[in-house]
């Protein structure tokens, strides 16, 4: 089972920057607000499959655009938090724009109402699905002070997302700015992220910012046993090697044997949310498995899995990476 592999993962924020936005809404100016809890109540709810085959195609569409740029061995990114701060600004957009961030996003002709309440449905489901799991996921908008928002923008984003609106001054008190914000995504990541902006990252014509974080905490439903961790060759690409501690466990997993990599799958909790770590097989590239992980693979591959004896070894890691994502999704055919 696994033990060797460049690690792909997904990740924890994903920021929007909206600049130059001087003709785009009406309305008075935000009043500061605190999010505003509007999901549905407990009840058994099934995500509309059409909603899942949209996160699938742009999240892998966006991981494959990151590869091709990606500067380091590792890539850490989360598609679910970049789709959840794109269509908080979809409801914005009309026109040509709007069709090009919908087609991007996987959403296609869905009525704009239909995917806020499939998003609303998601980030209902998502708040700890078990006493085990934490799951905090937290939208907000900075909007320049007496700047104006349409208000069915507003609306929408504080209905379906739960959003937090605020209003600074990025024009005249930046570094003020700037913090509040760091101070926000401080408190909703529980302290994992503490300076995510910097003063030079706005100017004089930014008018909005959109935030989204995520945060989440597991413990495995088969905990790793300390005392059966130890020092081992690590396989990076190119066939270098590098000694890493290394977790190990015995045990019956869920294991899928694919057509050139095997897959393990570690659940969290009582098992709502899992880790899914995939092996190339020996002699096959990282990026040859890449090139076939395609939303319809991905569906096949999550049906084969079985309970299977065997041994997991997986590396104890931490990773920090930033993307700036205008040249992917202009790659991505958001050009407007």
């Amino acid at each position: 089972m696994p033990k060797r592999t460049e690690i792909i993962w997904v990740g924890l924020i994903t920021v929007c920057v909206l600049s130059g936005c001087g003709t785009s809404g009406v309305g008075t100016q935000p009043p500061t607000q605190r999010r505003q809890e509007s999901a549905p109540k407990e009840t058994t709810v099934k995500i509309d499959p059409h909603s899942v085959d949209a996160t699938l195609q742009f999240g892998f569409q966006l991981l494959h655009e990151l590869d091709k740029q990606r500067e380091q061995p590792n890539l850490f990114f989360s598609p679910l938090s970049a789709s959840l701060a794109l269509t908080m600004v979809l409801n914005g957009a009309r026109g040509e724009t709007y069709r090009q961030m919908a087609n991007t996003l996987g959403y296609g002709e869905q009525p704009i109402e239909a995917i806020n309440a499939e998003n609303a449905l998601l980030l209902h489901l998502l708040r700890s699905p078990d006493p085990k799991t934490e799951t905090l996921v937290a939208n907000a908008l900075w909007v320049q002070q007496g700047f104006s928002l349409m208000p069915s923008f507003l609306h929408a984003c504080q209905q379906y997302y739960a959003a937090e609106v605020d209003s600074v001054d990025f024009m005249q008190d930046r570094e003020g700015a700037v913090q509040r914000i760091n101070d926000w995504v401080k408190a909703n990541t529980k302290g994992l992220i503490i300076k995510l902006f910097e003063p030079d990252d706005f100017g004089d014509t930014t008018r909005l910012v959109v935030v989204n974080t995520l945060y989440f905490k597991g413990k495995w439903q088969q905990p790793f046993n300390k005392e059966a961790t130890d020092e081992q060759e690590f396989h990076l690409g190119g066939g270098k090697t590098k000694r890493v501690p290394m977790m190990h466990q015995s045990g019956k997993f869920e294991y899928l044997k694919g057509d050139g990599f095997q897959a393990v799958a570690l659940p969290y909790g009582e098992g709502e949310l899992s880790f899914v770590l995939f092996l190339p097989d020996e002699g096959r590239s990282l990026e040859e498995f890449l090139k076939g992980l395609t939303p319809a693979r991905w569906k096949e591959w999550l049906k084969g899995f079985k309970p299977t004896e065997g041994d997991v070894g997986l590396p104890r890691f931490r990773i920090e990476a930033t993307y700036p994502l205008k040249a992917p999704l202009q790659a991505m055919d958001i050009t407007d």
